[in-house]
C-alpha cells in the first residue's frame, strides 16, 4: 500500500494513510516476525524438526517470491508491452505464492500425507492465481469508480483484462488506450473510456475463461488427494468461488 500510494483498501483507510509510512513499515516488519514466531513457538509442539524446517522455509520463500513479484508489478506500471505470460509470472510470485504457502502450512499442520503435498501446493498456487484474476475483474467492473478509490487502476497497474487489451486492441481502441496510458497520470474519467475498450474487445470474457481453466486445474490437483471427502468438498467449493467473476 505504501509503495502503491493506496490510501484505502477494502473500504478502510490503509495503515500508512492513517498512521504514516514509518509506522506502517514498522508494523509490516513486526508482522513478518510474528509469522515466523507463530510457527516456531506454536506449531512446533507437534511437528517433527523436519516439518518445522519445511514450514519456516515455505513461509520465507513465499515472502521472497512476494518481494520479487512486487518488483515486477511496480516495473510494469510504466510499461505497455506486458504480455499475459509476464503477468501470470508476476501474480504467481506476488499473490499465488502466498496462497500456496498458506495451503502447504495448513496441510502440514493437519498431518497431511507428504505424498499429497505436491498436489496441495499446485492447488494453492492455481487458487492464488484465480483469486487475483477474480479481483482484477471485480475491481474493473464491480466497483463504483465515481464514489470509491480506484488506486490500482489510476496507478496504471496491469491487471489481466488490461494486459489482454494492450496486446490485442487495434485501430481506434488502440489509440484510446495509448491516450490513457501515455498520460503522465490517469484520472477517474479515463476509467470509463478504458472500460469501453475492454468491453469492445472481450477482455472480461478472456479473464473469465482463464478463471475457468484455472478452476479445472484446481479440481484436477484435488482429485487424487487422500483426505476426507468433506475436506475435499471445502477445497472444491473454494476453487469454484474463486472462479466466479460476477458482481454478486
Amino acid at each position: 500500500d505504501i509503495q502503491d500510494g493506496i490510501p484505502e483498501r477494502n473500504g478502510r483507510p490503509t495503515l500508512w494513510w492513517h498512521w504514516g509510512p514509518a509506522q506502517a513499515i514498522n508494523a509490516g516488519d513486526g508482522m513478518h516476525a510474528l509469522g515466523r514466531l507463530a510457527l516456531l513457538e506454536g506449531e512446533s509442539k507437534h511437528w517433527s524438526p523436519k516439518e518445522l524446517i519445511q514450514a519456516v522455509s515455505t513461509l520465507d520463500k513465499a515472502c521472497l517470491d512476494m518481494c520479487q513479484g512486487q518488483f515486477l508489478d511496480l516495473t510494469y506500471t510504466e510499461r505497455v508491452d506486458v504480455n499475459q505470460e509476464e503477468y501470470i509470472d508476476m501474480i504467481g510470485k506476488k499473490n499465488a505464492s502466498l496462497v500456496r504457502s498458506a495451503v502447504i502450512l495448513g496441510a502440514i499442520s493437519a498431518g497431511c500425507d507428504s505424498n499429497d503435498l505436491d498436489n496441495i501446493a499446485d492447488y494453492g498456487f492455481k487458487l492464488g492465481l484465480s483469486i487475483q484474476i477474480r479481483n482484477d475483474i471485480l475491481d474493473l467492473w464491480c466497483t463504483d469508480h465515481k464514489s470509491q478509490m480506484s488506486g490500482d487502476i489510476l496507478n496504471k497497474k496491469k491487471s489481466l483484462p488490461i494486459v489482454y487489451a494492450l496486446r490485442n486492441a487495434k485501430g481506434e481502441e488502440k489509440h484510446t488506450l495509448g491516450d490513457i496510458y501515455f498520460k503522465r497520470s490517469m484520472e477517474n474519467r479515463d476509467i470509463e473510456a478504458l472500460l469501453g475498450v475492454l468491453d469492445s474487445i472481450g477482455a472480461r470474457q478472456y479473464a473469465q475463461d482463464t478463471l475457468e481453466e484455472l478452476k479445472g486445474d484446481c479440481l484436477a490437483a484435488l482429485a487424487d488427494l487422500t483426505i476426507s471427502e468433506s475436506a475435499k468438498d471445502n477445497l472444491v467449493n473454494l476453487a469454484i468461488f474463486a472462479s466466479n467473476g460476477t458482481c454478486e
